[in-house]
């Protein structure tokens, strides 16, 4: 549906973008994320075709996109845009969700039956009448998503969507989404820094950091294999143990980092040194030195701090090496742990994921 290929753009001498090349298929939710400053927003413009790129090229939908011989127009209005603060103009809903329709010339009984079906769609049926100006920030979000509803597009591009909302507006606008790409088959392309949000909605993701594509794949293959230290600590991988490969054995590389021989799944062969990412979630905790039989991955460690993380629990533990759990407030209460008591901390070889490291 969108294809780009060695994209770049500059603002003035700053490069915001350089050498970024994806495709997102049709009906496919693929999201950009990566830290802020990275060029997620430059992207999604240069996509939706509010701004043209510096240099690289362009498809939608099999047709390139060149400058001064392109229906630019015509392709835009087989897209639409919601931003990252939603905008109402001083009317009442109707008039604000009919906009777009009234600019085309659609006739008044046509927009108000559109109009109509994009309120129920948003779960917002009977705001017609409402003024813009009373509603809430998340219902505003809904009102901007129906305008772009009405205009019945392929693809929806949606610019840090949930960035101002509360948690129970960011719930309801992503049950809208996920309801387009369900029941009407739309292509969504949606940035965020809300990095649960981009697992919840996205079949693919991409990572952008300093204006380059440094990853692209499942949420799966982003957050649990990660293919660099940049990519990794910005997913959320944060334990990262460096070590050696000193034997593979049927898929499971033995690693040596320090004191410990580390066990890790690895779905390739893999030799010399390596960083270990483990996620703070995969590692599971036991009060006491001994640890359970049949998991490949003990340590044994003494709890140097503990953090609160909302209904989580930070654990800092030396094992030789920097580790840090995450678990639930109640397993917390149950293990009875503070700092200086010495715990063990396991994990399953299938909970770690090896970044090749070059050689120095």
């Amino acid at each position: 549906m969108i294809r780009c290929e060695n994209l770049g753009w500059d603002a003035g001498e700053k490069t915001v973008l350089d050498g970024i090349g994806l495709e997102v298929t049709r009906g496919e939710a693929f999201g950009l994320i990566g830290p802020s400053g990275g060029g997620k927003s430059s992207l999604i413009r240069i996509m939706d075709l509010l701004e043209p790129p510096t240099r690289g090229r362009l498809w939608i939908d099999g047709e390139e996109v060149l400058p001064g011989s392109t229906d630019v127009t015509g392709m835009r209005r087989r897209m639409a845009m919601v931003f990252q603060r939603p905008v109402a103009f001083r009317m009442n809903v109707l008039e604000n969700v009919a906009y777009g329709l009234a600019l085309r010339g659609v006739p008044r009984p046509e927009r108000r039956a559109r109009v109509a079906d994009a309120l129920e769609t948003v779960g917002l049926a009977g705001f017609e009448e409402r003024r813009a100006s009373t509603l809430s920030g998340g219902e505003l979000q809904r009102i901007s998503i129906a305008r772009c509803l009405v205009t019945d597009p392929e693809v929806l591009f949606l610019d840090e969507p949930t960035a101002n909302l509360d948690p129970l507006s960011t719930g309801v606008i992503e049950e809208v989404i996920a309801g387009l790409r369900r029941d009407r088959g739309i292509t969504v392309v949606l940035t965020t820094h809300d990095l649960g949000q981009g697992q919840r909605l996205c079949d693919r993701l991409a990572v952008l950091a300093g204006g380059r594509l440094v990853q692209t794949g499942t949420p799966l293959e982003v957050f649990y294999r990660p293919m660099s230290i940049d990519v990794a600590q910005f997913v959320g991988a944060e334990n990262l143990v460096e070590g050696e490969v000193e034997r593979m054995d049927r898929g499971i590389a033995f690693v040596r980092a320090g004191p410990a021989s580390l066990a890790v799944a690895v779905h390739a062969p893999v030799a010399g040194p390596v960083t270990v990412a483990i996620r703070p979630e995969e590692i599971v905790l036991s009060r006491g030195e001994t640890c359970r039989t049949g998991t490949a991955n003990h340590l044994t460690g003494r709890v140097t701090a503990i953090d609160s993380d909302g209904p989580m629990v930070r654990v800092l533990l030396d094992c030789g090496f920097p580790l840090v759990a995450l678990i639930r407030r109640l397993r917390y209460l149950e293990l009875g742990i503070e700092a200086g008591s010495v715990i063990c901390a396991e994990f399953d070889p299938g909970g770690a994921h090896l970044i090749p490291r070059t050689r120095l």
